[in-house]
């Protein structure tokens, strides 16, 4: 099979790149925790070149479109944010095209920013690819979406474009208090897994208080045997999450875009809160935005 190019999300912990064939299809895939973080800035080009030689041996010229933290101010190069409200157009105009030094072409796609009403900055990088292939995959022309993670994202698509960003320090909130506050002291493990009915509680409790006021319930829930030491991570969950969407705008169906088990839980608790969710693969809304960024700059990478 011919190759095109290959995909890369390279994000703050992990990079996952796809070895792309004709027609998008997905060839090979490569998964490591090499994040930016831990990299030196000069070490970028030697760390992707690593990566991907078993591919560049067989394919030696092919392209690399890379989106996510990788385009940061503290990533490889950074490439400036591109302001709402944007069309794929839009965002492909703020790419930035270099070459490696073994020749291959690199492709940057830039990260969005959005400003509120009160003219605060909203910002993402990586999602907004996943925005643009989700509703290519769909062929949506307005939608809202949320993509769960470390920070997650709510998005709204209008006349087909991103027109809103809003971020929820959700995923980052949990794993702080898990393991750095009194609510993970003496748990009976720190790898629970999540038990749906202690979590729906949490929901609700998050939903409808303030957050530090709910987080306390999950001490006082645990202490007064409300909820087994077992299972107060699952109430903690559902605590932090139904606090996020107690911030819900959307009316529609929300689409959630992210890792299976988050988003399922994601879905959950949107349908106790009675909103309509669908789950829709992260992997391939990622590779369908890149798509087509690829075909408005194929003529310049290949």
């Amino acid at each position: 099979m011919a190759v095109n190019w290959v995909s890369v999300d390279w994000g703050t912990t992990n990079f996952r790149a796809h070895l792309i064939g004709e027609n998008g299809a997905v060839i090979d895939r490569i998964y490591a925790e090499k994040g930016f973080i831990s990299i030196a800035a000069e070490g970028f080009e030697q760390v992707l070149v690593d990566l991907l030689m078993p591919w560049f041996e067989k394919h030696s010229q092919v392209p690399v479109l890379m989106a996510g933290m990788v385009g940061s101010k503290n990533g490889w190069k950074e490439v400036p944010y591109v302001n709402t409200p944007l069309n794929i157009q839009t965002l492909s105009t703020g790419c930035t095209l270099f070459s490696l030094s073994r020749g291959n072409k690199v492709l940057i796609i830039p990260g969005v920013c959005h400003n509120d009403i009160h003219d605060r900055q909203d910002v993402m990088r990586g999602e907004e690819v996943q925005a643009f292939g989700l509703a290519a995959k769909l062929n949506l022309n307005e939608f809202d979406a949320i993509f769960p993670g470390t920070h997650s994202k709510h998005v709204q698509w209008q006349t087909n474009e991103l027109t809103s960003v809003r971020t929820y320090m959700t995923g980052e909130l949990y794993a702080l208090l898990s393991e750095y506050s009194i609510l993970g002291r003496n748990l009976v493990t720190q790898t629970q897994d999540i038990d749906l009915t202690v979590f729906s509680s949490g929901v609700m409790a998050g939903h409808s208080m303030s957050l530090s006021h709910a987080l306390f319930m999950a001490r006082t829930q645990a202490l007064f045997h409300k909820v087994p030491g077992s299972l107060v991570l699952s109430y903690l969950s559902g605590i932090l999450i139904g606090n996020e969407l107690a911030d819900l705008t959307f009316t529609s169906t929300v689409y959630i875009v992210g890792d299976n088990k988050l988003s399922e839980l994601y879905v959950k608790a949107l349908n106790i809160l009675e909103h309509n969710a669908i789950s829709v693969d992260s992997d391939q809304c990622f590779l369908a935005g890149m798509e087509k960024v690829f075909q408005i700059y194929h003529k310049d990478l290949l």
